[in-house]
């Protein structure tokens, strides 16, 4: 007897984005039809949901794990700190007129002592290594993952409580 494996293929799809309407403005719609449009679009979700048999619970788990941004934890707060760490050299060589290549920024930063007292204040299971610090630092500032973390509400001066103003932010990063 012959057992053959059904092979399950979800299709990697990219949603077209709606351009946004503020209906309340607009007079060329009135809150019903925008409810409607909303239930069509619901109802869409819902049918190719069950045309590909994945239950609520697992789609729930997706969207969830795609929306949600991780804002606990150790590793979340390392990572913040790395990044405030980068973010302060980099206003630093901002106001000497002369900003340097990022991985120039990242291989000073990396072998400062500051850094070096703080990546052993955070739980890790192995030594510290300078090429593995630096290549996952930059690793992890070029990732566009983590450009959402590059607010200006989650950066302050070093030593004040002054936010960073976002187009500094945006300027040095």
């Amino acid at each position: 007897m012959v057992i053959r494996k059904q092979k399950k293929v979800l299709v990697k799809y990219t949603t077209k984005k709606a351009p946004k309407v503020d209906f309340q403005r607009s007079g060329i719609m009135n809150i019903k039809v925008a409810h409607e449009m909303r239930r069509t679009e619901e109802h869409k979700l819902i049918h190719w949901l069950r045309d590909n048999s994945i239950p609520p619970a697992q789609a729930l788990g997706i969207i969830e794990r795609a929306v949600d941004t991780k804002t606990t934890g150790h590793r979340f707060n390392w990572k913040m700190v790395r990044f405030s760490l980068y973010l302060w050299a980099r206003v630093a060589e901002d106001k000497t007129m002369f900003m340097k290549p990022k991985i120039d920024t990242v291989r000073e930063l990396v072998s400062t002592p500051k850094y070096k007292k703080l990546w052993g204040t955070f739980p890790q299971s192995r030594d510290f290594d300078h090429a593995k610090e630096v290549k996952n630092l930059a690793q992890l500032i070029a990732e566009p993952r983590q450009q959402i973390y590059f607010k200006s509400a989650n950066f302050v001066y070093e030593g004040t409580k002054t936010p960073i103003p976002q187009a500094i932010v945006d300027k040095v990063k």
